[in-house]
């Protein structure tokens, strides 16, 4: 198209980029415009803001799931005797590393992954927590366990949960002393 007469910046308007890296190196090189593509993931390191992303998140969820309720959304409604709990689809997603990951002290790059929810009341979708960024390796179970003993500290620790998990998170033990908590796990 270069050769036909066409200017470069028509070309680069239709042409789709490859990646984030592509569009930012596209809109440097075409427009001259350095877009400050790391201030973002800079700001989380500050404790207070990532307090304060999560904080919205939840508030967020919390809302989105009185709306659907409001609206008459709950797929189980059937089972009035399920009202007071909160019931979770629970389980670890485990994605490969993307080529710029950071590698750990060993040189090695593992699968980052955290653990989601579904919420079987309305059907949102969140996630919960995260078991590892990809530089270290770590089993998602005891990042659950630390995940529900945290919730048992919160504000809202009187809410009962019950988690629908697989096999996994055998532990009767552990799920024995969750009752205290109003914490129950059905394995599938």
């Amino acid at each position: 198209m270069l050769g036909l007469g066409c200017p470069k910046q028509a070309f680069a308007k239709i042409a789709t980029p490859r990646s984030g890296r592509h569009f930012l190196q596209t809109n440097e090189q075409m427009y001259g415009q350095l877009l400050p593509h790391s201030t973002y993931f800079k700001s989380l390191k500050s404790h207070r803001r990532t307090s304060m992303l999560e904080a919205f998140e939840q508030q967020s969820y919390h809302l989105h799931v009185e709306t659907l309720l409001s609206q008459g959304i709950d797929y189980l409604k059937a089972f009035p005797e399920l009202d007071e709990y909160t019931i979770e689809a629970v389980d670890g997603h485990f994605i490969d590393h993307a080529c710029h990951t950071e590698k750990n002290s060993k040189g090695k790059v593992y699968a980052a992954g955290g653990i989601y929810a579904l919420n079987l009341r309305s059907g949102l979708l969140r996630f919960l927590c995260l078991v590892t960024n990809g530089t270290q390796r770590h089993q998602e179970i005891p990042v659950l366990r630390d995940h529900i003993e945290k919730q048992n500290k919160g504000n809202n620790s009187s809410q009962k949960h019950l988690y629908v998990y697989d096999k996994a998170v055998t532990d009767f033990v552990w799920w024995d002393r969750q009752k205290r908590h109003a914490n129950y796990i059905f394995q599938c």
